[in-house]
């Protein structure tokens, strides 16, 4: 980022006159200030730019994104912001944060600077995140490619954690991270698997499926989800469920940064329909990797629930 400095010219040529009145001469040294407070601000935004360039590559991407929010407001001192700053959120949400280091060593992918730009505030109040981090929600970057540029859909979530899982704890490491390998399985050649990704942009999410959402059928499940948003003050159409590949992005890069499992015995039912009209869900993230299966709408089971997610 390359800041220019305005370089101010006073001229005072008044024809038979000598030199310029006080009041110019006031006005002459304020510009000077102004000049020497501008050089100062230049300076201080070359450093900060340079501090966050280093932490880029150096891989620490909260560090990186801390100097780009810092830069911003030097920069541009009087800017609104519409949400929250990441720092806090962070310190707010401890693990149950899911930022660009989850992405990085998850799925290998490292945003570029204008997409860190782009993420900086989250679009959440703070009265927003102190609820839902008590609610036990987490708040989730959510990456739609992988490092080359190409859409990170389920199926290349499956290509890029193919093999021996690399993420959890030694002595308790999966013996594959998708129960289906890549090109194996039912949804292969599903929509919701090889096209569908999510946005960049951050989402809040439960980690576990509600329990009065068990044992209960889609459209009942429905009512669960928007009488839990009535119950905890949210308008209800704020809240929904997950789609395929939300609910695999999250569990994976949870695990990722905390080497910990979401949804180990249970299974998210979300909001997108199979090409059969069976509604997908992904879960038992167990020893044998995360599961995709479905049930068709009518169905209901005591692992098979919602996890409400804005």
């Amino acid at each position: 980022m390359k800041f220019e400095t305005p370089q101010f010219e006073a001229f005072w040529k008044k024809k038979g006159e000598g030199e310029p009145p006080r009041e110019q001469e006031g006005r002459h040294e304020e510009s000077e200030e102004n000049i020497r407070a501008k050089e100062e601000l230049k300076l201080k935004a070359t450093s900060l730019a340079d501090e966050a360039r280093q932490a880029f590559a150096s891989n620490d991407l909260s560090a990186a994104l801390e100097k780009l929010q810092e830069l911003a407001r030097v920069a541009n001192p009087e800017r609104i912001t519409g949400g929250f700053e990441f720092r806090e959120a962070k310190e707010m949400f401890g693990k149950d944060f899911i930022g660009p280091e989850a992405a990085l060593k998850t799925f290998g992918v490292k945003l570029a600077p204008e997409e860190l730009k782009t993420i900086e505030q989250i679009p959440f109040s703070k009265a927003e995140l102190e609820q839902a981090k008590k609610l036990g929600m987490m708040l989730v970057l959510r990456v739609p490619h992988d490092q080359s540029g190409k859409p990170l859909t389920i199926n290349r979530m499956r290509e890029i954690l193919d093999g021996e899982d690399n993420l959890g704890k030694p002595d308790k490491k999966k013996s594959k991270m998708f129960y289906r390998k890549t090109g194996e399985g039912w949804y292969n050649d599903e929509e919701f698997a090889k096209k569908e990704v999510t946005q960049l942009g951050w989402g809040l999410a439960m980690k576990e499926i509600l329990e009065e959402s068990k044992s209960k059928n889609w459209d009942e499940q429905q009512k669960v989800l928007q009488e839990w948003a009535k119950k905890n003050g949210m308008d209800p159409t704020s809240v929904r469920r997950r789609t395929p590949v939300e609910a695999a992005y999250d569990t994976l890069a949870y695990y990722g940064a905390n080497q910990e499992s979401l949804l180990e015995n249970t299974y998210d039912w979300t909001s997108v329909r199979s090409s059969d009209g069976l509604f997908v869900n992904v879960g038992s993230f167990g020893a044998d990797g995360l599961y995709v299966y479905y049930g068709a709408r009518d169905d209901s089971h005591s692992s098979l629930g919602v996890c409400p997610a804005r």
